[in-house]
């Protein structure tokens, strides 16, 4: 299971030529995911987008 997070000033998800969602200035996540991937692979994966500092904080 892999994960990438990009900034965009705009993105949209087509289905059969559809937009089915679009953002304008925002945090993209795109995901991968394999046939061998569990739940606790989920969890560890979620936990570490949920905390991953994008933005400059007072931590730094």
């Amino acid at each position: 299971m892999k994960a990438l997070l990009q900034r965009v000033t705009h993105a949209r998800v087509e289905v059969d030529g559809q937009c089915i969602g679009q953002i304008q200035h925002g945090i993209m996540l795109l995901l991968g995911v394999d046939k061998g991937d569990d739940q606790a692979k989920a969890d560890q994966l979620l936990h570490k987008v949920l905390h991953y500092r994008f933005f400059g904080d007072d931590d730094g």
